[in-house]
């Protein structure tokens, strides 16, 4: 047993137009976390899995498989689908997360809790929260204690930026991502229980609180 993931996408009367199945392997599980659509009809796709899954639409008609590295690691996934439901392209995390707090390995905060955006451009910003050290495609970024990650992928899949804002603080998780059509700019709101130095001088909070942030591209 397990549980899979799908994408679907309905006409304005609510026809079904197509889909597309994230198959787990026994045992698996697969948790879509955030989906958003572009001016295009091109969507794009957060979420984790751990143990097998197949991403189906593929690459040039080939299924695209994924594992993590034990069997109850938690791995990030981002797929990009076409306006058809086509695979585009798909990446695993680089990083995985045990569930056990103070494990060394990097960690999610409770269920993946993921924004995605995608621009005009078809670039695609996603966001979330880690402790530990994790790498988008630029190098790690650490964090000892939760902080916020934001991360910016080109149309192709391909790293362009990926950042960490924190401080001390046990809580800091960025929950949604929004990004402008025509500026690009991007919007990410989250949660901090202390300091967040995505201003200098950083935010401070006493208790949790809800942070916006608006960012340039």
């Amino acid at each position: 047993m397990g549980q899979s993931g799908w994408a679907a996408k309905f006409d304005m009367d609510g026809i079904p137009l197509w889909n597309t199945a994230f198959i787990h392997g026994d045992g698996s599980t697969v948790d879509i976390a955030g989906v958003d659509v572009d001016a295009a009809g091109n969507s794009g796709i957060v979420g984790s899995f751990s143990g097998a899954v197949t991403f189906q639409g593929t690459n040039n008609g080939v299924d695209v498989p994924r594992r993590t590295t034990g069997a109850d690691d938690d791995d990030l996934f981002v797929v990009r689908l076409s306006s058809a439901g086509t695979h585009s392209w798909s990446k695993a995390g680089t990083h995985s997360w045990s569930k056990q707090l103070g494990d060394a390995t990097a960690q999610l905060g409770g269920e993946p809790l993921l924004g995605v955006a995608l621009d005009s451009e078809g670039e695609l910003v996603f966001a979330g929260g880690f402790r530990g050290t994790v790498d988008f495609g630029g190098g790690e970024l650490t964090a000892s204690d939760y902080d916020w990650f934001i991360a910016k992928l080109d149309a192709s899949g391909a790293h362009r930026w990926s950042h960490r804002y924190g401080g001390a603080a046990a809580a800091q998780i960025a929950t949604s991502a929004a990004s402008h059509e025509q500026t690009h700019e991007i919007v990410v709101a989250g949660i901090s229980d202390g300091a967040l130095d995505v201003t200098d001088p950083p935010l401070m909070m006493d208790n949790l609180s809800v942070v916006v942030a608006r960012m340039s591209p």
